[in-house]
C-alpha cells in the first residue's frame, strides 16, 4: 500500500520506523498494535483507540489461544522490550461483552487497564488517557501536545506529569459528542467528578431502578451505589435491609452458603446492572455493599465491584476489618475507602498507620463529618497531606456544634474543597451526602439538586 501511496500522491514517505505510526480503534486499534509489535523494523509509533485487547479472534489458532487478550496476559510480559512506543485511551463505557464462553476476557476496559499496567511493568513509553462518560471510540478526546511531543522526542513520561497539565486533564475528562449527550447526566464540572452516595434518596428509592431514576432527574452521572439496591436486583442475601420486622421478632436463620453457580448468577446480574446504569449514562465508580465475615465473602465483595465496573469498594472505618480485607485488594487491586465520622477521622500529627496495610487502603474522606468532630477544624490540611490516598469525598455541611444543615449555611468549606480539587486536578470522586432534615413539600430528589447545582456554582 505505502508504494502505491507515494506512486499515486507523489510524495516520498520516510523508511525510518521512528517516523511511522500505526492508528486504529477498536478492533483496529489491536491490528495496529500488532502490527508494529510483530514488525518494528517498520514501525515503532501506535496511536489506540478503545483497542479491543480481549478474545475476539476467530477462527481459534491454539497459538494465540487467548487472542489480543494475549498481549497483556502474557505475550509482552514474557517478551523482551520492544523499540515501540504507545498512545491509548479507552472510556469508562466501553463495550463489556460477557459471551456464552464466559472466561473473563471480554471487558474493554479491563483489558485497557492491564494492557497499561503490563506496559508500565515493562518499561516502555507509553501515555493512557482513561476518559469519562466515554464510550467505545471515546467520542471526541483528542491527544494533548505533550503526546505529539511525547511521539517525536526520545522524552519519557508519566502519568503525574501528563495530568500535571490542565489542558491534559480535561481532555481525559470530556464528555463525547453525540446526539443524546444533552439527554444524559453529565456532573462532571471543570474536570471535577460530583457524584452522589444513594443513602441520600433513603427517602424515596429502594430499588436499582428507583435509584437510577433519581441520579438522572439530579443530573448525576457519577455514583457510590449502596449495597440495598445491589442486592435486591443481584438477588444477593441481605438486600431487603430487615425492613417490616419488628424489633421483637425472632431471628431468622443465616441463608445457606450461595453454591458457584449461583454467585456466577449474581454476577452476572451485577453486570447487567451495570449495563443498564452505564447505557443510561451513570457510572458506578464504587459500591458500599459491605464485607461479610468469611473469606468467600469478601472475595465476593471485590467480584461485585468488577462485574460493576467499580474502582473503589466504600466501608466505615475499622483497623480489624482493613487488616483483614488488606490482601483482598492487592489481589484485585480494587481500593478500599473506610469512611470516617467524627471520631474516627484520618490522623494529621503522624501518617496514618491504616494506610500501612496496603497500597489500595484508602480514606472515604467526610468533610463534613471531620468539622463537627475536630470542632470546627478545616479539611483541607488533610486533604493536602492525604491527597493521594483519598478513594472519594462525602459532602455535607456540617457546624462545630454538630450540626447537619443546607449547604452555605453551616461551617463545613465545601465551595473552598471543591475548588481546590480543580486547582490540583485532583481525579477522586466528591459525592453528594444528603443528611440535613428534608423541609416540608420538598423531598430528597429536590434537595439533591440543590446540592449539584451548588457544586455547579463553586466550579464555575
Amino acid at each position: 500500500m505505502l508504494p502505491l501511496v507515494e506512486k499515486n500522491c507523489g510524495v516520498k514517505l520516510t523508511k525510518d520506523p521512528e517516523g511511522r505510526a500505526t492508528m486504529g480503534s477498536s478492533s483496529g486499534a489491536a491490528a495496529a498494535f500488532t502490527m508494529a509489535w510483530y514488525r518494528p523494523d517498520l514501525y515503532r509509533r501506535v496511536i489506540s483507540i478503545s483497542g479491543t485487547f480481549v478474545n475476539q479472534q476467530w477462527p481459534f489458532n491454539p497459538e494465540a489461544a487467548d487472542g489480543a487478550w494475549g498481549y497483556h496476559s502474557k505475550i509482552i510480559p514474557e517478551s523482551t522490550p520492544k523499540p515501540i512506543r504507545i498512545w491509548m485511551c479507552v472510556g469508562d463505557r466501553d463495550n463489556f461483552n460477557p459471551n456464552v464462553m464466559r472466561d473473563g476476557m471480554h471487558d474493554w476496559v479491563e483489558a485497557n487497564h492491564r494492557m497499561a499496567k503490563v506496559l508500565k511493568e515493562k518499561g516502555y513509553r507509553y501515555q493512557y488517557l482513561f476518559c469519562l462518560n466515554a464510550g467505545h471510540g471515546v467520542g471526541n478526546a483528542r491527544p494533548h501536545p505533550c503526546f505529539r511531543f511525547n511521539m517525536n522526542m526520545n522524552t519519557p513520561t508519566t502519568r503525574r506529569v501528563f495530568l500535571s497539565s490542565a489542558a491534559a486533564a480535561a481532555a481525559c475528562l470530556v464528555l463525547p459528542q453525540r446526539t443524546w449527550a444533552a439527554t444524559k447526566p453529565n456532573s462532571v464540572f471543570n474536570g471535577v467528578r460530583i457524584g452522589c452516595i444513594t443513602y441520600s434518596y433513603r427517602s424515596m428509592a429502594n430499588t436499582a431502578e428507583e435509584t437510577l431514576k433519581a441520579l438522572i432527574e439530579d443530573g448525576i452521572s457519577e455514583v457510590e451505589l449502596m449495597g440495598g439496591p445491589i442486592q435486591l436486583y443481584a438477588g444477593i442475601a441481605g438486600g431487603a435491609g430487615g425492613k417490616g420486622k419488628g424489633k421483637d421478632a425472632p431471628a431468622e436463620p443465616p441463608p445457606p452458603e450461595p453454591t458457584g453457580a449461583q454467585r456466577e448468577a449474581q454476577l452476572a446480574k451485577c453486570r447487567e446492572l451495570r449495563k443498564m446504569y452505564n447505557d443510561a449514562g451513570v457510572n458506578i465508580h464504587i459500591h458500599k455493599m459491605g464485607f461479610g465475615p468469611s473469606d468467600e465473602e469478601i472475595e465476593f465483595t471485590f467480584q461485585v465491584a468488577k462485574a460493576l465496573g467499580c474502582f473503589g469498594v466504600t466501608t466505615e472505618r475499622n483497623e480489624t476489618l482493613a487488616r483483614r480485607v488488606a490482601p483482598f485488594a492487592d489481589k484485585h487491586k480494587i481500593w478500599v475507602g473506610f469512611h470516617n465520622h467524627t471520631n474516627n477521622y484520618p490522623i494529621m500529627d503522624k501518617p496514618d498507620p491504616i494506610l500501612e496495610l496496603s497500597p489500595y487502603i484508602g480514606f472515604n474522606f467526610d468533610i463534613g463529618h471531620y468539622v463537627a468532630g475536630s470542632k470546627g477544624l478545616s479539611p483541607i490540611p488533610v486533604l493536602e497531606k492525604y491527597h493521594d490516598r483519598i478513594v472519594s469525598l462525602h459532602l455535607k455541611d456540617r457546624t462545630a456544634d454538630g450540626g447537619n444543615v443546607p449547604w452555605g449555611e453551616g461551617q463545613t468549606p465545601i465551595k473552598e474543597v471543591l475548588q481546590l480539587m480543580r486547582k490540583e486536578k485532583w481525579t477522586f470522586p466528591a459525592e453528594v451526602e444528603l443528611e440535613y432534615k428534608i423541609p416540608e413539600g420538598s423531598n430528597a430528589v429536590a434537595e439533591v439538586a440543590k446540592c449539584v447545582q451548588y457544586c455547579r456554582e463553586a466550579l464555575a
